[in-house]
């Protein structure tokens, strides 16, 4: 044990100062955070702080995450029990399913974010980065989230299963249950993890993403040459509309197989037992047991490496599959 971590800050609201009623991040605030710990945890862990872009992460693009990668990439092993990403929470969800899918470092990578400003009581970006760091401390390899949501002790998610934040300012993983919760200085596991693939860091995000709903028009959509995919989001019950002319989403897919664009169906739990209005048709790809985030960044993956997307959706890269233990 080496006692020491490098922490890559990115922006978000845990390095976000208040002017004028207006959240900007900043290097300095960032910094704040490692004084905050100390103060309050002690210096028993150094850290190395690394500062490769500074940005509020709804506006993260795809240079950004790729200067991220690269840091996160050149990191030596050897020197850290691990490393904590610092981030924003809008798309946190999706920076950590993208690494998750394509890092492959032997410590472990824990990403941090804060709903609030850390001067703010409600703040739980202390909390967050505390617990990853005690969490590094007793985990092997692998990419997850720490993150506590209201009233409730600090989770560990693994990467891969981490979804959106909602409107509660809550974070869940998906199906299953949290990796690990943080417990009187110790984590208690869930489930064991299986040994994880990666993808090579290409990504094609020219992917239509479409929300279902009640009066969903396709006809509205008119796709040009450059959709290489097109992603249907469910209802919770992993139904869609299977009626009408322009809400069915078989004539939908039809028409996407006039244009080679596949229609996914995400997120979808295999079940033996289905409604009437899941029907399989030609050109339709079912995202089973796996978020829509998993979903959403395999699917830019397999199109960045040329590869084949059905195949790469049904395939367990780093554990997004995985069921609790009994």
């Amino acid at each position: 044990m080496k006692n020491k971590i490098c922490v890559i800050f990115t922006g978000g609201t845990i390095s976000c100062k208040i002017n004028n009623n207006v959240l900007s991040p900043t290097h300095e605030q960032a910094s704040e955070l490692i004084n905050l710990y100390y103060s309050n945890y002690g210096k028993k862990v150094s850290f190395d702080c690394l500062y490769p872009i500074s940005i509020l992460s709804e506006n993260i693009t795809k240079n950004d995450l790729s200067i991220l990668y690269n840091t996160v990439s050149k990191v030596n092993d050897n020197d850290y029990d691990g490393i904590i990403i610092t981030h924003g929470t809008d798309t946190l969800s999706f920076t950590s399913n993208l690494f998750a899918f394509t890092l492959n470092k032997k410590i472990p990578i824990v990403f941090v974010s804060s709903l609030f400003p850390l001067n703010e009581k409600k703040s739980n970006g202390l909390c967050n980065f505390y617990n990853a760091v005690k969490f590094i401390m007793q985990s092997k390899n692998g990419v997850f989230v720490s993150f506590k949501n209201n009233e409730e002790n600090c989770k560990i998610h693994l990467a891969s299963k981490a979804q959106e934040i909602d409107y509660n300012g809550n974070l869940y993983s998906f199906i299953d249950k949290e990796y690990a919760t943080s417990e009187n200085n110790n984590f208690i596991f869930n489930y064991f993890l299986n040994k994880n693939n990666i993808l090579d860091f290409k990504i094609n995000s020219n992917v239509l993403f479409i929300n279902s709903h009640s009066l969903r028009d396709f006809s509205l959509f008119e796709l040009n040459r450059n959709v290489k995919a097109v992603i249907l989001k469910t209802y919770h019950s992993g139904t869609f509309c299977s009626y009408g002319q322009t809400t069915n989403v078989l004539k939908f897919a039809e028409l996407l197989k006039k244009k080679n664009v596949p229609l996914i169906i995400s997120p979808v739990i295999k079940s033996d037992c289905v409604y009437e209005s899941f029907c399989k048709g030609e050109n339709i790809i079912f995202s089973y047991n796996q978020s829509l985030e998993a979903c959403l960044v395999k699917t830019m993956l397999a199109l960045g490496n040329d590869l084949d997307v059905e195949k790469v959706l049904n395939t367990e890269y780093n554990n997004e599959f995985i069921k609790v233990k009994p």
